[in-house]
């Protein structure tokens, strides 16, 4: 470990996460201090998951700023990634939260968009011209198809339910009106309906092939499979056959 300013860096590999306070309260000086635990217990599982389901690593390490925080009316401010990789990750948490599966669901998800951003493989790269609630729901779409495995593979089996079920609760939650739940659902809903092989195969286009998913507007809701583009703005549309 390498001491850095007043937190600390954590070394796994290539992947550094640095955990900063939002402020000097003490309630988040003492969650930023969880989030550094956590990542000591968890931190190489979970850089290993994601190579093990991605086959790629990450290229940079990630600065976190966490505190409580309840949820705003706009979305804009919630929790996010940080994107583009300069930025630091916003982590933010609603009094009464569970610390644990709160803390790594959603340091896996956001992770996972950094990730994805790390390889210019984020919707925000390989469609620019998709911006607000559609950009969400494209980008989480995606996130989703490879956000389980990881889970599955960096934590018990019984830590892994309960980060999933907090997941489930939080985006299938029927009395969420905010603007931005039907994309969150929607985005769960999908990818949990691929059968395992499509699923697999989608991954594989994805990291192996830099191949990221058309989004919907373009592919046709109705169309046969979901579509996929290779990465990159010039880059011509292609469907996959999932039969293929």
């Amino acid at each position: 470990m390498l001491r850095h300013n007043s937190g600390m860096m954590h070394l796994t590999g290539m992947l550094q996460l640095y955990f900063k306070p939002i402020d000097t309260a003490i309630p988040n000086i003492l969650l930023a201090s969880s989030h550094r635990r956590l990542w000591a217990s968890h931190g190489a599982a979970i850089d290993c998951a994601f190579t093990t389901v991605t086959g790629l690593e990450f290229t940079a390490g990630v600065r976190a700023i966490v505190g409580f925080r309840e949820r705003p009316a706009d979305y804009r401010d919630w929790s996010h990634a940080g994107m583009p990789r300069t930025e630091a990750m916003r982590l933010y948490y609603p009094s009464g939260y569970d610390p644990e599966t709160a803390v790594l669901g959603q340091l896996c998800h956001e992770l996972g968009h950094r990730f994805l951003e790390q390889h210019g493989l984020e919707i925000a790269q390989a469609h620019p011209e998709i911006h607000g609630l559609d950009r969400i729901y494209e980008s989480h779409r995606q996130l989703f198809i490879f956000l389980p495995g990881v889970l599955k593979r960096a934590f018990s089996s019984a830590i892994a339910q309960q980060i999933t079920k907090q997941i489930e609760r939080t985006y299938l939650d029927p009395d969420d009106t905010s603007e931005v739940s039907p994309a969150y659902a929607q985005a769960w809903r999908w990818a949990n309906a691929l059968p395992g092989g499509q699923r697999s195969q989608l991954i594989t286009q994805l990291f192996r092939h830099h191949v990221t998913l058309m989004p919907r507007a373009a592919a046709g809701r109705h169309g046969k499979g979901p579509a996929l583009q290779p990465g990159g703005q010039s880059a011509q549309m292609r469907r996959l056959d999932p039969a293929s």
